[in-house]
């Protein structure tokens, strides 16, 4: 539970509509609270009347729950946020409303705790370096652009906001990729180019349960420019089947491949053409039906059938995305944000989707 202080003209229904996105938890709060007519700004009420039209008095205390079961979460998201009797208003975030993904990067603040910075910049005129943080849950390209100057800034780390500290770096300034605060439809991204790339420090049996029958749900925003052969989007292998992991990669056709060999067994699977080039909101979830759900821009795309089975190898590599570990399959490619979960989301689809969507004008 907890509390809050109501503010001049508030009623019982404003209250339940600001803090739970629903008039019928007016009923909750009557029982949590005594709201009778004694709390009424109205004295025409009679101390033991309730009505939930009246205007409470400013400075009372009112206890609800924020985890209810009344809670509309779509509402709250709708209205901009929890509206507090202060005029403080917490917004609900994309993580706030389908919680605990296994990590989760972005160029925008995703989850309310979640307190780090975004990125961290390192200005090329003099390899100094600045984490850079939000403001009003976006990124801080006022203190981005007056950190870098007339020099570019190149990416050190891009931080993990699950609180799972799994964060993607490049400690070698040669292969730091490149921010800009408006290259996806406006939108701050990473430009990946000429072998550019980052990795996951010592995680290459993090993301086992991709390659094997575990479920997992795959989110990514990007621009991806004509591959003209294949090129690496997120890998933990480098494309080699007598290695262990997962090669998910554009190809020259304009498709995206999922690969996932296994010591010498090749599985894998690819999509149909006109499916990655350009700015994609791609989604892709592994059932426990053996096949991947590829979604695009929203909307189904395609069922991909692979039979994934549990094995104990670890991935030959660390996570990485641009390229592949070792610098091979080199992509072009513009990402603005990613998440992983390690469990089918298929069912949050249209909260995952509609946020992306909505916020990068897709």
């Amino acid at each position: 539970m907890q509390t809050i202080k109501t503010v001049a003209n508030q009623t019982l229904v404003n209250l339940a509509i600001q803090l739970y996105g629903n008039v019928d938890a007016v009923r909750e709060l009557l029982e949590l609270n005594d709201l009778t007519g004694k709390m009424a700004l109205d004295e025409d009420l009679a101390e033991d009347e309730i009505d939930i039209a009246y205007s409470l008095k400013p400075d009372v205390e009112i206890i609800y729950n924020p985890d209810s079961e009344l809670v509309d979460k779509k509402v709250l998201e709708e209205l901009g946020g929890r509206v507090f009797a202060d005029g403080y208003v917490v917004i609900l975030l994309l993580i706030d409303n389908v919680p605990d993904p296994y990590c989760a990067y972005s160029l925008r603040r995703l989850y309310t705790k979640y307190n780090g910075a975004a990125v961290r910049i390192r200005r090329t005129s003099d390899d100094s370096e600045m984490d850079i943080g939000f403001t009003n849950n976006e990124l801080d390209t006022t203190s981005l652009l007056s950190f870098i100057g007339a020099s570019e800034g190149r990416v050190v780390k891009w931080y993990d906001q699950s609180n799972n500290d799994r964060n993607f770096t490049q400690p070698s300034s040669s292969l730091q990729p490149l921010i800009s605060i408006d290259g996806l439809n406006g939108k701050p991204t990473i430009k990946y180019t000429g072998g550019t790339r980052m990795y996951i420090p010592s995680s290459a049996g993090m993301f086992n349960f991709m390659h094997n029958d575990s479920e997992w749900t795959m989110n990514m925003v990007m621009n991806q420019y004509y591959p003209g052969s294949t090129r690496a989007l997120l890998t933990n292998n480098v494309g080699n089947i007598s290695n262990y992991g997962i090669f998910m990669a554009a190809l020259s056709s304009e498709r995206v491949t999922f690969y996932f060999p296994r010591g010498g067994t090749d599985i894998s699977t690819a999509s149909n053409n006109g499916l990655v080039t350009g700015i994609t909101l791609l989604t892709a979830t592994h059932a426990n039906d053996n096949n991947i759900y590829v979604r695009r821009n929203g909307a189904a795309f395609q069922t991909l059938p692979i039979a994934l089975t549990a094995i104990a190898n670890d991935a030959t590599n660390n996570m990485t995305i641009g390229a592949n570990y070792s610098g091979g399959n080199a992509n072009t490619i513009d990402v603005s944000e990613l998440m992983i979960w390690n469990a089918n989301k298929s069912g949050s689809n249209d909260d995952i989707e509609g946020n992306l969507k909505t916020y990068y004008g897709i």
